[in-house]
């Protein structure tokens, strides 16, 4: 497989510190690295594991833990998926878990979003609300499950799909990493063996993204773009024209070719 990937992690207009993370080919963003950081590049491999992370926690808890899940995560970068979907969730968490032991009270966590693509293949795995989308033939849709209180509300019938965009329930989330085990039983959603096509695009990100730019505007940024970079960058530059809320992280992979 041929593949391209950008990945750009911006610290917004109104954060302190940036909290999400990503880890792509082996790459992530360290602690020591500016609020901006971008990388991209051209690959031919067999597969690619990425992923998208988005902490949570007072101070800079948030930025550890989310740390902490791309690290780990690079620990299971040559696994099968159903490996990488049990053992690496409940490794992930329970490290969160002992990391918040130290702090006497205090709490901190992450969304986690993870694609691996191997053999031509899509599988993805999340918790939380940092959402994988796939473009295809111009059309973007969400392959993700949003694990928050404005989807449960919407599962129930309760509100619509467009109110969930402005429900103050949208930021309560009902999984993440960083739950203890007398708490809550950690449920990924998983999505595996997504048959991908040539010109496919997978787009992971952070909810700096999506709570700044709907659906249909970030398809029309895919569409336009010239560029796999100059996209990224154009998605990243529209969610901090319209506020910058919070953290923005993009990552996109284009299917070159996918034998």
């Amino acid at each position: 497989m041929k593949m391209e990937y950008c990945v750009i992690s911006d610290i917004g207009r109104r954060r302190e510190n940036n909290e999400d993370n990503f880890y792509v080919n082996g790459m992530m963003r360290e602690r020591t690295e500016e609020n901006y950081v971008e990388y991209d590049d051209c690959v031919e491999q067999d597969e690619l594991l990425c992923a998208v992370f988005d902490g949570m926690g007072g101070e800079e808890y948030g930025e550890l833990a989310s740390l902490e899940a791309a690290k780990i995560l690079g620990r299971y970068r040559n696994t099968d998926f159903q490996t990488l979907c049990e053992q690496y969730v409940d490794e992930a968490n329970k490290s969160i878990c002992d990391m918040m032991c130290t702090l006497h009270g205090g709490r901190m966590g992450s969304t986690l979003a993870v694609a691996y693509i191997k053999a031509g293949m899509l599988n993805i795995c999340n918790l939380g609300d940092s959402p994988v989308y796939l473009l295809r033939n111009g059309v973007l849709q969400q392959i993700s499950v949003n694990h928050n209180e404005a989807q449960s509300l919407y599962d129930m019938g309760i509100i619509t799909r467009e109110q969930m965009r402005t429900c103050r329930q949208k930021n309560q989330l009902t999984q993440h990493l960083g739950i203890y085990e007398d708490e809550l039983v950690i449920e990924p959603y998983c999505n595996g063996n997504i048959a991908l096509q040539k010109d496919d695009y997978i787009m992971l990100c952070s909810d700096g993204l999506t709570d700044m730019i709907e659906d249909k505007e970030l398809e029309n940024i895919c569409i336009e773009g010239s560029s796999i970079q100059m996209t990224t960058a154009h998605m990243i530059q529209t969610a901090l024209e319209h506020g910058g809320k919070d953290n923005i992280t993009v990552l996109l992979v284009h299917m070159l070719t996918v034998s």
